[in-house]
């Protein structure tokens, strides 16, 4: 991969109590060169006990076998890995589909 990380053009939370809600996008992001599972590290509190889910969406920025993605955080933790859900199999990663013009958004709910 690049020695470089791809940036973000747009990353919010709010939280309210224990509740903190997120928005990031990737907005027309140079993947070139880049491979292996996609990972989004920098959430601004840890996940509490359990995992919490995201929504996904990508364009143009990742091949998976199936048409369920979402990001997992696990209990504790602050990186969102993006995953595929197959029906009654087990979960399959998201790849970068390296491109010069690359887009991904996500959004959820976790709690602290």
């Amino acid at each position: 991969e690049p020695g470089s990380l791809i940036i973000s053009t747009v990353g919010n939370y709010t939280k309210i109590g224990r509740n903190v809600t997120i928005g990031i996008a990737f907005e027309n992001r140079d993947t070139t060169g880049y491979s292996g599972y996609i990972t989004v590290t920098g959430l601004p509190f840890n996940v509490l006990s359990h995992r919490a889910v995201f929504a996904v969406a990508l364009y143009n920025m990742a091949t998976f076998s199936s048409d369920a993605v979402v990001g997992i955080v696990t209990s504790s933790g602050s990186t969102i890995e993006i995953m595929c859900m197959r029906s009654a199999d087990s979960w399959a990663t998201v790849t970068h589909n390296a491109s010069a013009s690359s887009y991904g958004w996500i959004m959820g709910t976790y709690i602290t």
